[in-house]
């Protein structure tokens, strides 16, 4: 993947009812882009900058977009190549993704002999989720759950790869991450959710600076067998929640139906525990996706006029087209402007 250079996304200042959004579809096709305002600021002398995500009709996120493929205009006219200067930028590196990873370690997989072939793929997750280049906009940490009514902590939010497998590699069972043989997986998503909504809460107000984005992945090779939580209290949760959910099964026991369900971001199937590794591999690559898919725009204003003025921001790549527009006033603006780096 390519890759952009570090850019800041800065507080939220203008509200969200300045954005109007249009999707423009091709005649003669079925989808489109779309762009999704997430944050706006304006700071002297003269710069204006907004963040936001960029997604095809069909909901996929869209990374990797280079600055040529955007159109950006003031007023509805093009900017000035001589009186303005505009960059649009991946926002990656100021996109922190925040993953918990949920493993079931109830009796049906650790019976089945292949702990360590879940160990193996649970660590080709880390490598894949953890990139050396994204290395400090990427964090996962590492939860168990068996038929207990909590899951089981295995590392907390790192993006230390070295350190959280290690942590996989100190799995044991029986121990006390696997003591409860039967399957909690409802309650056990439940608690998964709630838990990643809070720590993305926390830290988005702790670092006003970043966008974070929660992202709960699910092993399993079962169904529910504990009944500590009902399907419709594990599905609702995943609902109501703004952290993505991913599921992979493994074998021919789970229920494909369930996973679906809950794995509203997307469900991954392994036959056997061969192709678990691939499936972790395939989860990371959606994760990863949507990071790329943040944009920011630092815009030089040459408006001096002190009013209020429209910014249209348009994209056009691969035959497809999408635009919003905002608005932001030029009030005490004067020259000196620079570019964010």
């Amino acid at each position: 993947m390519k890759r952009n250079p570090n850019s800041r996304l800065l507080p939220l200042l203008l509200a969200t009812s300045l954005f109007t959004q249009a999707c423009i579809l091709k005649p003669d096709a079925n989808d489109c882009f779309k762009i999704i305002p997430e944050s706006q600021s304006v700071d002297q002398p003269a710069l204006v900058s907004v963040g936001f995500k960029v997604t095809h009709c069909s909901g996929d996120p869209v990374g990797d977009l280079q600055a040529a493929d955007f159109r950006i205009k003031q007023d509805g006219e093009d900017i000035s190549k001589f009186e303005a200067a505009a960059a649009t930028v991946s926002s990656n590196k100021a996109y922190v993704s925040e993953i918990l990873l949920l493993i079931d370690l109830s009796g049906s997989v650790t019976a089945s002999g292949k702990l360590t072939t879940l160990k193996d793929s649970a660590k080709k997750f880390i490598d894949s989720a953890i990139p050396p280049e994204s290395v400090q906009s990427r964090k996962v940490a590492i939860f168990s759950f068996d038929g207990n009514t909590e899951i089981h902590k295995i590392a907390a939010l790192s993006n230390d790869a070295a350190s959280l497998k290690r942590a996989i590699d100190s799995i044991s069972c029986p121990g006390s991450y696997c003591s409860d043989s039967t399957t909690n997986l409802y309650g056990a998503v439940w608690n998964a959710v709630i838990s990643m909504d809070a720590q993305v809460l926390q830290d988005s107000q702790l670092h006003r600076e970043s966008i974070y984005n929660g992202s709960v992945v699910v092993f399993t090779d079962g169904t529910d067998r504990a009944q500590r939580a009902t399907r419709d209290q594990a599905v609702n949760a995943v609902k109501r929640s703004k952290t993505a959910v991913f599921t992979v099964g493994v074998g021919a026991e789970y229920d494909e139906a369930v996973l679906k369900q809950l794995g509203k971001s997307g469900y991954f199937a392994a036959t056997d525990y061969t192709q678990l590794g691939e499936a972790f591999t395939k989860v990371a690559d959606e994760i990863e996706n949507e990071a790329n898919s943040h944009y920011i725009l630092h815009l030089c204003s040459d408006r001096r006029n002190n009013a209020s003025h429209k910014l249209e921001i348009g994209v056009e790549a691969d035959g497809l087209t999408g635009s919003f527009t905002t608005d932001f006033s030029s009030s005490a603006f004067t020259g000196g402007c620079v570019l964010p780096k």
